[in-house]
């Protein structure tokens, strides 16, 4: 794995949450073995790469709203009202997330059970693991022109239409289902069925189609996450962590409850000698480079040892800048911010260096 790869992982609901399979994918998707796993031992194998969740397409529902001109904040609070009309359940106890809007004027809307999502993000959070996207699984399709996707899922069919609206239905019987998407009678250039599944034969029910293009079958042979990955760097699926689910950033996204000590001490240091521990500056560099949560939780980690060594060195008036800290954040070699900090005292220790005239603030 390299530092540019990305985890795809997709959530096993019979696990309760607890465990998922996942792959490694790199920019281009291309996506190594599939593998399944307990979520704390992904977290571990997996450490500071970015990982996208992936929910049972079939426990989400995919629809389209017309809403009015607003900010994105106020369209996502006018949802529950614009689809009151199609929705079996208390719009309180469903989540609803806010896609891309159309040339028609509507916005892509998905929307999952509140409880559902809280249990994921619950089995998250117990495992350490911290999510830089969550999408249904089926939403990573992509919609391709002239054609009708679709992916046979166990129990379930997927069905991508060329103008990117999306459908799950039972897969019980085949023929029935896909012809609920109107494909024998459709006029807007539906041309042919490409079908997705992991049987190495195509399903006998579905030859019997009468479409111009006919039905192509392709067998997943390396597993529907292989295929999945690849299909969404087409498909720009909709983000569920959205609202109250949305993923902090920023100084937010830091849990600075374990800190307070180490806050503190490096707070007494400032007053004590301009060699005092620069928090801000470490963490304003580990922000600005793009460092997940679980990495500033490191950085962190290290900043902590090294308020330890600065009550021994505290006369030294070694200060490193913001900037070095950020360089050495985009250097791996040099990522380490106790080893930087360090040698940056070593250096300027010897140099008859005039004390810096305050202490810098955090």
């Amino acid at each position: 794995m390299t530092t540019h790869d990305l985890i795809l992982l997709r959530f096993d609901p019979d696990s309760d949450w607890r465990e998922a399979n996942w792959v490694v994918c790199d920019a281009d998707g291309a996506v190594g073995s599939e593998r399944r796993d307990a979520l704390e031992t992904i977290v571990a194998e997996c450490a500071g790469r970015p990982i996208i969740g992936l929910l049972p397409g079939a426990a989400v529902l995919a629809t389209r709203a017309a809403l009015p001109r607003a900010s994105r904040n106020k369209r996502l609070q006018a949802l529950p009202y614009a689809l009151e009309d199609q929705l079996a359940a208390d719009p309180e106890t469903l989540h609803f997330a806010l896609g891309r809007e159309r040339d028609d004027g509507s916005c892509e809307v998905e929307i999952v059970a509140r409880e559902l999502l809280e249990s994921v993000l619950a089995r998250c959070r117990s495992a350490d693991l911290t999510l830089a996207a969550l999408h249904a699984d089926a939403a990573c399709i992509a919609p391709k022109p002239g054609d009708l996707q679709v992916w046979i899922d166990g129990d379930d069919m997927h069905v991508r239409h060329p103008d990117g609206r999306r459908q799950t239905l039972p897969a019980a019987d085949l023929l029935a289902a896909v012809r609920l998407t109107g494909i024998e009678t459709q006029t807007d250039g539906v041309l042919g069925v490409r079908v997705y599944g992991d049987g190495l034969e195509a399903p006998a029910a579905l030859t019997t189609l009468d479409v111009a293009g006919g039905v192509k079958y392709s067998p997943l042979d390396t597993g529907a996450l292989a295929w999945l990955g690849r299909q969404r760097t087409l498909a720009a699926p909709v983000d569920l962590l959205q609202g109250e689910f949305a993923r902090p950033s920023g100084w937010s996204a830091v849990d600075w409850t374990r800190w307070r000590t180490t806050a503190a001490a490096a707070g007494q240091l400032a007053h004590a000698t301009p060699a005092a521990l620069p928090i801000g500056a470490v963490l304003g560099a580990a922000m600005a480079a793009g460092k997940s949560n679980t990495e500033i939780q490191q950085v962190l980690s290290e900043a902590e040892q090294l308020v330890a060594t600065l009550r021994d060195v505290h006369a030294s008036t070694a200060r490193p800048t913001s900037t070095d800290l950020a360089i050495a954040f985009q250097n791996k070699e040099n990522a380490g911010v106790v080893g930087l900090l360090r040698r940056r005292l070593a250096t300027t220790a010897a140099e008859d260096c005039e004390p810096a005239s305050k202490a810098q603030r955090f």
